[in-house]
């Protein structure tokens, strides 16, 4: 696909799904431990904020004939292979678009799982302890939800990275809740701490003190348990 036509197909791949629909695979995904499943919000969270637009080389990085868009950082105009894998892991860099395009598309086409009772659980327990983290770090975030749903140290930080795509966790950094993040500004404002760099946006903006966004919170998961 072209740069053009990778963009198109993702804002038209996310318009054809229902949120309701995304955020009950996500639900699913907790004791079923379906990563593919878990990884449609992220993508979905991504490419609903995706505006369509023509190719812009990068006004930060290096330019020349390959340079990164510096809206959605596909590598240049020329054709792009999208080679159909699922975003199952690095869930947090679900602005990488050709995964993301076929995580959705595939979602499109099955049948939509359906949370139970023990997923609701788990997921309010998970935000109660995000909630109440008592001033932990950035490194010990997965520890403190370890046990509650089943998982390994990197699942449980791919859980992470995409709820802070999906805007979870109020931090003091553009999220995709509230609107496009462009790869210029992705990838060049970092946080001082060194360490926190090798996490993906938003996430490594996260700090002790930030609070859980409770806009987001009730955009995603309010009301499904009882419509379920």
């Amino acid at each position: 696909m072209t740069h053009n036509e990778l963009v198109d197909a993702c804002v038209d791949a996310a318009e054809a799904l229902d949120r309701i629909d995304v955020a009950r695979a996500f639900i699913a995904s907790l004791s079923s431990r379906r990563l593919d499943w878990r990884g449609v919000l992220p993508a979905y969270a991504v490419c609903r904020q995706l505006p369509r637009h023509e190719y812009a080389p990068t006004q930060v990085f290096q330019a020349g004939p390959d340079a990164s868009c510096f809206i959605c950082g596909l590598p240049s105009p020329s054709k792009t292979k999208v080679s159909g894998r699922l975003l199952v892991g690095n869930l947090g860099r679900a602005y990488y678009l050709e995964t993301s395009l076929t995580t959705l598309q595939q979602f499109a086409s099955t049948e939509k799982p359906v949370p139970k009772d023990e997923d609701f659980g788990m997921l309010t327990e998970t935000l109660n302890r995000l909630q109440n983290r008592n001033g932990a770090k950035l490194g010990e975030l997965q520890k403190l939800i370890q046990g509650l749903f089943p998982s390994n140290k990197f699942e449980r930080e791919d859980f992470l990275g995409a709820l802070a795509i999906a805007g979870i966790f109020q931090l003091d950094a553009a999220s995709y809740f509230d609107g496009w993040v462009t790869y210029d500004i992705r990838e060049s404002v970092m946080p001082s701490h060194f360490y926190a760099k090798d996490s993906s946006h938003p996430l490594r903006h996260y700090k002790p003190d930030c609070g859980l966004n409770e806009r987001a919170i009730s955009f995603w998961f309010k009301d499904l348990h009882n419509s379920n």
